[in-house]
């Protein structure tokens, strides 16, 4: 008797294990009344960035999450907690937090800090089928794009047009519509174009383009070639990653070099000719 005791009070003490080893709270040790409770939203955090397929950080999964935080990060202010995070970060949040109310009203979907308002994010990791597109992604900063560069550029625009083109010779117009049109067309393309972010590889790929070695990044759990990099302001790997511009809201990589040097070739031009159409109407 007394050793059947003791088995059954070492099996009700006792805490069962996972296959990988950690430790889990017994059933028995559980308050009957205490309601059931899902994972916290570190915990979701935790599984959407180890299930994802992209080559990501540990954000949150969705635009409400962000909001989420957004919430509790202010009670905690309220109730005198200090912020420990740096300055870049709280800007980065600032920016994610404006984001995630437009983003979520809009039901766009979320890789890193990139909101995707057309294509799939399913998909394309180890073993899938088939590749998720990306059709229209946005960076984290797009609201500078969007409420700064763009107004600028058709404000500017627009003054040209009223002022500046009246009167003015056939090919001075058709030169002004050709550059400005140009220059709207580099910009949609730099901003919403997906800048090249990376799949998931949690293992390293044995046909590789030019042979070039690839290496293991810990923040977003993949292999990557050497010169794609992870961007924390993203939370991306990105392919030949080059920088972040917060003009164009986005990271800069191999998906959209070659339109962010038009649209800098292209907005310096079109600066430049709308000035002097209107200082020759001034003068």
């Amino acid at each position: 008797m007394a050793s059947t005791a003791a088995t059954a009070t070492t099996s009700a003490g006792s805490s069962p294990t996972t296959h990988d080893g950690v430790q889990q709270e017994n059933d028995a040790d559980a308050s009957p009344l205490a309601a059931p409770s899902g994972p916290s939203q570190e915990d979701r955090r935790t599984q959407h960035w180890r299930a994802s397929a992209w080559a990501v950080g540990c954000v949150d999964p969705t635009w409400e999450d962000t909001k989420q935080s957004a919430a509790i990060r202010r009670r905690q202010r309220r109730n005198g907690q200090v912020d420990e995070r740096s300055s870049r970060e709280k800007e980065v949040a600032g920016y994610l937090t404006f984001a995630s109310w437009i983003c979520a009203a809009v039901g766009a979907k979320r890789v890193g800090n990139m909101a995707v308002l057309i294509g799939t994010i399913e998909g394309g990791g180890d073993g899938n089928e088939y590749e998720p597109q990306l059709s229209c992604v946005l960076g984290p900063y797009w609201p500078v794009n969007m409420f700064v560069v763009f107004p600028f550029v058709i404000g500017l625009s627009v003054v040209a047009v009223i002022v500046g083109l009246p009167k003015q010779h056939p090919g001075v117009i058709a030169a002004w519509a050709v550059l400005t049109s140009c220059l709207l067309l580099s910009m949609v393309c730099v901003s919403c174009r997906d800048p090249g972010m990376l799949r998931r590889h949690s293992e390293k790929p044995d046909n590789v383009e030019g042979g070039q070695d690839w290496i293991w990044n810990d923040q977003a759990l993949t292999y990557r070639p050497k010169k794609a990099k992870y961007d924390p302001e993203c939370a991306c790997i990105f392919e030949e990653f080059d920088h972040v511009c917060p003009w164009t809201g986005t990271a800069i990589a191999k998906g959209n070099m070659c339109a962010f040097r038009c649209f800098v070739t292209l907005i310096m031009a079109t600066i430049v000719f709308d000035v002097i159409l209107l200082v020759s109407k001034v003068a």
